[in-house]
């Protein structure tokens, strides 16, 4: 179980919000396409991706807060 779940959290968003998330005393779970952020603290991994669902469930499941700052994909807006 964590308090919150930040996908795409291995940018410098991303770990200027889980330390502070961490310093507030919150579980975090991180998910991301990338590398490991190196972090400190009660944070858990999962590589994966916005474009899986199946992931994304798991990944969210029974968290408090969700926040994305996923970068978005593809050349275009239109899809």
């Amino acid at each position: 179980m964590v308090d919150a779940v930040v996908i795409g959290g291995s940018g410098f968003i991303g770990r200027c919000l889980i330390r502070m998330l961490i310093q507030r005393g919150q579980r975090v779970r991180v998910v991301s396409r990338s590398v490991e952020p190196a972090m400190q603290g009660p944070v858990e991994f999962l590589r994966g991706g916005v474009a899986n669902l199946e992931q994304m469930r798991a990944a969210i499941c029974g968290a408090r807060d969700v926040y994305h700052l996923g970068a978005g994909g593809g050349q275009a807006w239109r899809s």
